[in-house]
């Protein structure tokens, strides 16, 4: 089985799981410290444990996932348990860095309409700003989303609405988009295969 990975994608695999359970765990001890993490450090964390916990991990073999499952798992009752003590504040300062990052992809996304209505897209906005500041942002939202059912915490509907409208746009944007780089030889990722099936932007 182990023949079927390719060992970059594996070691690459292997770094962002461990850098993101460096990142929760740091998160977490501030927590259960009682100090107060800023706003978007809280996003960071469930952002973080997020993808531990809904990323496919398709670049890993089944020895590796049997170590980073159970570890998630862990990082995640944790998290539980705080939100127990004390939980309307902490989720109140994850929607706060949540609405920070929604913000800077609304930006970027009506950024990236106007640069395709005037030809620039592509050249005075590249796919490597178009991967980072839309299809990045999106996947974090995704995963830090993702982890609030887990966790049984609802987005206020304000958020709830404020994602509906820039998935509205990035909707209507992606197909232009992904056309024009890719006419331009500079295509952005689509490895629909390596993120949840509800990612509907990758695909």
């Amino acid at each position: 089985m182990s023949g079927s990975f390719q060992p970059d994608a594996v070691w690459a695999s292997r770094e962002i799981g461990k850098r993101l359970v460096t990142t929760v765990e740091r998160h977490l001890a501030r927590l259960e410290s009682s100090d107060s993490p800023s706003d978007s450090e809280h996003f960071e964390l469930w952002y973080s444990l997020g993808r531990l916990k809904l990323d496919p991990w398709r670049g890993l073999p089944k020895a590796d996932l049997e170590q980073l499952r159970p570890k998630a798992q862990t990082l995640e009752e944790r998290l539980r348990h705080q939100l127990s003590l004390r939980g309307s504040p902490l989720r109140a300062a994850f929607f706060r860095g949540l609405g920070e990052v929604l913000l800077k992809l609304s930006i970027a996304v009506r950024e990236a309409r106007s640069r395709l209505e005037r030809g620039e897209l592509g050249v005075l906005f590249t796919s490597y700003e178009f991967e980072h500041d839309i299809m990045d942002r999106r996947d974090r939202l995704g995963f830090a989303i993702g982890l609030t059912a887990n966790l049984e915490a609802v987005p206020p509907s304000e958020v709830t609405k404020k994602i509906k409208g820039v998935d509205e746009s990035l909707r209507e944007l992606l197909p232009e988009a992904r056309k024009r780089f890719r006419d331009l030889g500079h295509p952005i990722d689509e490895s629909s295969d390596q993120f949840p099936k509800e990612f509907w932007w990758r695909t």
